[in-house]
């Protein structure tokens, strides 16, 4: 019987995962413009499970500042940072990636939070600071990212994760979790991946992604639409949290 690999390793014939928090909220402090035409820098508190448009900024810095909660399905739900940065300063080191879909994480776990692990889809036009790292993989199967979303975000992932008893989910938690590298298009994982795509790709900056991957998982963009409705939203979340218990094979998480 074949040994498994540690889980992070790289295996041949699966994805690599391409982790990297992108810039520094405190080094790279100098970059940062409130020109609300330049580039939108992402903060941890953006980001919700499913949700890449979680709060708004209103005022204040640091500890004291204020951020108001964006409801789906209301006018102001919108990408609403704190800080910018000119696509002039964007440092070399993201290259194409700032301009590409991705996944992104808050890395601060709360305990009272409703859950501790939370990702959503970031569209391309943003940089994201260090509390929200982001993953792309080596190659561009578009059904691995809501795939992988749905997998992380589901109540067992946030379980698992709540026992590491840390603060902050780090790369070597990250790569403790049975998260995905592969999608092998079975009928759980469409049925998970097309769940996941319907709850993350909300908003205009979304619709490229969905256009693209929504009829690899059976959705038909004429017809069915991202969903804000927040009932709906809860129901597709519960199904998605019911269907990573079915038994899926674990080789897909090597």
């Amino acid at each position: 019987m074949p040994v498994p690999a540690k889980f992070g390793a790289q295996v041949d014939r699966l994805p690599e995962r391409i982790y990297s928090p992108e810039v520094d909220m405190g080094t790279d402090r100098g970059l940062f413009v409130e020109d609300p035409a330049a580039i939108p820098v992402y903060e941890g508190r953006m980001v919700e499970a499913f949700d890449h448009r979680a709060k708004r900024y209103v005022s204040g810095r640091g500890r004291s500042a204020q951020w108001d909660e964006l409801r789906f399905g209301t006018p102001s739900k919108q990408i609403s940072p704190q800080w910018h940065i000119p696509e002039s300063s964007i440092p070399d080191k993201l290259r194409g990636r700032w301009q590409r879909y991705r996944i992104g994480f808050c890395d601060v776990g709360g305990v009272t939070n409703a859950r501790f692990f939370m990702a959503a889809l970031i569209p391309p036009g943003v940089v994201c600071g260090h509390s929200v790292p982001t993953i792309e993989f080596s190659e561009p199967v578009a059904e691995l990212i809501p795939f992988w979303l749905g997998v992380a975000n589901a109540f067992c992932m946030d379980f698992i994760v709540r026992k590491k008893g840390a603060n902050h989910i780090t790369k070597t938690i990250l790569d403790s979790l049975p998260l995905p590298r592969r999608y092998s298009g079975s009928a759980a994982d469409k049925a998970i991946a097309a769940r996941s795509l319907l709850l993350s790709a909300t908003g205009p900056e979304m619709r490229e992604f969905w256009l693209t991957t929504a009829p690899l998982l059976g959705l038909d963009p004429s017809k069915d639409a991202p969903v804000e409705e927040i009932g709906k939203r809860h129901e597709l979340r519960s199904e998605v949290d019911v269907l990573e218990h079915i038994p899926i094979a674990w080789h897909r998480c090597l």
